[in-house]
């Protein structure tokens, strides 16, 4: 996974690539696990947009 992110923080289109298959699996998950993946996402674009810091 590690190298698989080294790469894309690089590349916009293997970064939405990659976006894309992780969402892709958010179909399977339970509706306990969907709210935590749905607040990691609103995190991280806000980390992205720089609304926030880490």
């Amino acid at each position: 996974m590690r190298r698989e992110l080294s790469g894309v923080t690089a590349e916009p289109e293997a970064r939405a690539y990659l976006a894309r298959e992780r969402l892709a699996g958010l179909d399977a998950m339970s509706e306990i696990e969907r709210p935590w993946v749905d607040e990691a996402i609103r995190r991280h674009e806000e980390l992205d947009s720089g609304a926030a810091r880490f």
